[in-house]
């Protein structure tokens, strides 16, 4: 900044004395002093203005680099989420997965199987039975939610876990549902409905199950 403070002060000067001088050839002389200094003055004002505003660009600029580079720098370690877990930590959670596969899959195939008209039992006992499956069905359900399996390790599995559980709990509500049909063709709709879920939903742990063996 001194350069261009004492060049401004230089070219005041010589303006000042190019007013106070006498004589045509002393005055031209001083005004092309004066001109002079005073585009001098210009051209380094100018380079020192272009200087800050590079600086400052590259500064505003240097933040979203950083940035960039720290997220490149992070992706590596949240590809290898899986590889920092411990064998114990790994098994403990391939355990709980298959538990809620097998699980499903005992549900899903005593649906299946399940007689929805027996003469000889009262309708309260029935409507009894279907409401204690979906209770059974919304525990697999917050046992499944309460389990931390990290992505992308366990993302075949959990989806596939994910999957039949809503199917059964479609199935389920059907099979609640059966017992306040209207009509036969309801209840018929109603069970075939329910037998088609409860077959898929197997299918999705059966497939879970699977997907949990290969995984070392």
């Amino acid at each position: 900044m001194t350069p261009i403070i004492l060049m401004t002060g230089l070219t005041i000067v010589a303006f000042m004395i190019a007013i106070n001088t006498h004589g045509r050839l002393r005055t031209g002389i001083s005004y092309a002093l004066a001109t002079a200094l005073l585009g001098l003055t210009t051209v380094i004002y100018f380079n020192h203005a272009g200087a800050l505003f590079d600086k400052g660009f590259r500064h505003d600029r240097m933040p979203s680099e950083l940035v960039e580079k720290g997220i490149d720098d992070r992706q590596p370690a949240r590809r290898s989420d899986a590889d920092v877990l411990s064998p114990a930590d790994r098994g403990r959670i391939i355990a709980e997965l298959r538990k809620l596969s097998a699980e499903g899959t005992a549900c899903a195939n005593s649906l299946l199987n399940k007689e929805l008209k027996d003469e000889s039992v009262e309708l309260e006992t029935l409507v009894g039975r279907a409401s204690e499956t979906r209770r059974r069905v919304e525990f697999i359900k917050t046992q499944f939610e309460k389990t931390s399996a990290p992505e992308p390790f366990f993302r075949k599995p959990v989806a596939s876990i994910k999957a039949g559980i809503q199917l059964l709990s479609e199935a389920a509500q059907l099979y609640l549902q059966y017992y306040y049909a209207e009509d036969s063709t309801q209840e018929t709709m109603r069970e075939k409905l329910l037998r088609q879920k409860a077959k898929e939903a197997n299918e999705e742990f059966q497939r879970a199950a699977n997907e949990l063996s290969n995984i070392k």
